[in-house]
């Protein structure tokens, strides 16, 4: 682009230059008004031939002529045929009188007529009158007559000046169309370079590849009847996802997971909703006032407010306000906390009672810790560990400020709080996450998570699950719970980390008690996890309006571990061995035929076995009727003596 404006400058000011050129030579040969045409200048020059005939000899007005009539002996010489050639010049004159018009210049009349300017008369007054002064009026007549004399020559010199501008705009022409042709060389060059590093297709306008990337995903809907015959499903995918990822600034790393969990146009619809804000949420500080009271201040105040929905019972929606949100005396009074509505269900799953024993394990910058508190009534233990020291601070400024009473503060990793104490009634495990489902929030997560960065995550993610597993108590008598929740879509950090929690603890997933969210995945992509996380909820912000959400309750059922594996990552892959049969010796013919040969020489023993000793239990039951035959017999015999 730099280059073609450089190129177009330089052009236009070559044309400006070849423009002025020109002006220059045609007022060098039409005269120094330019504006006396050729026809014009023709009749002019008739016309001084006609005077010449007359016997003038050529002879000049003289340049001292003045208004007062100076050199009437010649004025009065030339009166005698001016009307002879008056008829023959009136008409160049109309022309030059039109001429002036236009340009503006009005004729005055002149002087008192001196000695030798009564013959001249009406008809040609106006024509001898000068524009611009009589000076001018002599210079341009000596022009003429020089112009007369020189005619041949003249001719000749604009002849050869046209064909040299010919040549000119020629050459010009050729170098204008190498100068484009090498720019689009470069364009193309640029292009190739820009497919050949970041496989984009540069041709294509942004509108052009959303157009395709939803006709792409017709055909995918529809794939038997649309599809291509030179192209194959996996091309299609391949094509949608490199235009996902072009169309809304993801990686493709990225655009690729999501497009494996909202397959079709929900994918669009996410990604569209993504670009969005969500709407501003405030929630209601319920040891300090209540939610209709605050509402009444806030309006006063300037600031447009409703209630969520019936499912919160302090959650408010700010749709418009006048001042700053954060800056209100009910906000710097504790009145209220600025909280996304998707982070009241963790602890509206959580339900604590007032006079238990609750542990948040990751609870900087403090907003479900308050909401806990508040549930609570500030009665019971709540203890707030956060393992990043620097986030203490703003922890402890919010839990002032609320009014909480009933929290202890603690900085602890969260993965060895089983160590120093447990016995929880409920646990709250908003575990870090890659961030995939707040990106309204920060964009940087389109191009900044990688697949790497959501592996070490959900490592960390099933260490602290289990953590807080083993700080609850399963012998509770109001609770056992242990809620897990992310604000990320990933699978891997959400569905595949509790199912793994599931074979490593006893607990089973129970109802987190939300009134609406999509149930978790039992099957992604091949994998199959527990049926129970279909009690689990996903919060999607294309459908509920509100930040990507994952919650899933766990009720602990008894304490202790399940296995005695160390490395996890070793068990997760024994797993994924287990889950996945291995059939590759099927492919050894001889291996199939020994075992057909084995379960047919077990079959075989089993029935001459079974053969055999029916054919013994037989004989011996002929031996003992015999018998028992021959004793009757002796007894008959001996009652008959």
């Amino acid at each position: 682009e730099k280059l073609i404006g450089t190129g177009l400058e330089h052009l236009s000011e070559l044309v400006e230059d070849k423009k002025t050129l020109k002006g220059k030579r045609r007022r060098g040969s039409s005269g120094e008004d330019g504006k006396v045409g050729k026809g014009k200048k023709t009749k002019r020059k008739s016309l001084v031939a006609e005077v010449e005939d007359e016997d003038l000899s050529g002879e000049e007005f003289p340049e001292d002529l003045s208004e007062d009539g100076e050199d009437v002996d010649r004025n009065d010489r030339r009166s005698g045929k001016n009307k002879a050639v008056s008829m023959n010049i009136e008409d160049f004159d109309e022309s030059e009188d039109e001429n002036a018009e236009s340009d503006g210049v009005e004729s005055e009349d002149s002087g008192a007529p001196g000695p030798g300017r009564g013959v001249i008369s009406d008809e040609n007054a106006t024509w001898l009158k000068p524009k611009h002064g009589k000076q001018q009026l002599l210079s341009d007549e000596d022009d003429d007559e020089d112009d007369d004399e020189d005619q041949f020559e003249e001719l000749e010199v604009e002849k050869q000046a046209r064909e040299l501008e010919k040549e000119e705009d020629r050459v010009q022409k050729e170098a204008h169309d190498e100068l484009l042709f090498n720019l689009e060389e470069n364009e193309n060059l640029a292009r190739q370079d820009a497919r050949a590093t970041a496989g984009e297709d540069a041709k294509l306008s942004r509108d052009e590849i959303a157009l395709r990337l939803r006709r792409n995903l017709a055909v995918l809907k529809n794939f038997k009847e649309l599809r291509d015959a030179d192209k194959s499903r996996p091309e299609y995918v391949a094509e949608v996802i490199e235009d996902l990822a072009e169309t809304y600034s993801y990686i493709p790393s990225l655009a690729e997971r999501f497009f494996d969990i909202f397959p079709d146009e929900q994918c669009i619809d996410f990604m569209e909703a993504m670009d969005n804000p969500r709407p501003l949420t405030i929630r209601a500080n319920t040891l300090k006032t209540r939610r209709r009271d605050l509402a009444q201040a806030l309006i006063s105040r300037g600031v447009n407010v409703d209630p969520i929905d019936k499912w919160s019972k302090v959650g408010l929606l700010v749709s418009e306000s006048q001042v700053p949100v954060g800056a209100t005396p009910e906000y710097l009074a504790g009145h209220y906390m600025i909280q996304s509505a998707s982070s009241f269900m963790p602890v509206i799953a959580l339900a604590p009672q007032p006079d238990e024993r609750v542990l948040d394990v990751a609870a900087a910058p403090g907003g479900k810790t308050q909401y806990i508190a508040a549930l609570m009534n500030n009665k019971g233990v709540l203890i707030a560990n956060d393992a990043k020291k620097e986030r203490i601070k703003a922890l402890v400024g919010n839990l002032q400020r609320m009014g909480v009473e009933n929290t202890i503060v603690s900085h602890y990793d969260g993965r060895k709080l089983p160590e120093v104490m447990k016995g929880f009634d409920r646990v709250l495990l908003d575990s870090p996450c890659s961030g995939t489902g707040i990106i309204s929030h920060d964009p940087s997560v389109k191009t900044q998570r990688t697949n790497e960065d959501i592996a070490r995550t959900v490592h960390l993610q099933k260490q602290l699950l289990l953590a807080a597993i083993d700080s609850c108590n399963a012998e509770s008598s109001s609770g056992g719970y242990v809620v897990y929740s992310t604000c990320s879509l990933m699978v891997d950090e959400n569905e595949e980390v509790v199912d793994y929690a599931l074979r490593k603890r006893f607990v089973k997933v129970v109802p987190a008690g939300l009134p609406f969210g999509v149930p978790g995945f039992v099957n992604f992509k091949g994998t199959r996890f527990n049926q129970q996380m279909l009690e689990a909820r996903r919060i999607y912000p294309h459908v509920h309006n509100l930040d990507g959400f994952f919650i899933c309750k766990l009720k602990k059922t008894k304490n202790g571990v399940r296995s005695k594996h160390v490395d996890e990552n070793a068990d997760d892959e024994k797993r994924e061995e287990n889950e996945t049969v291995d059939v590759s010796w099927a492919g050894n013919k001889f291996m199939v035929f020994f075992i057909y040969a084995l379960k047919f020489t077990i079959f075989l023993h089993a029935t001459v076995g079974s053969s055999s000793a029916g054919q013994a239990e037989a004989r011996k039951g002929n031996q003992e009727g015999r018998q028992e035959k021959d004793d009757r017999t002796r007894q008959g015999r001996a009652g008959a003596r």
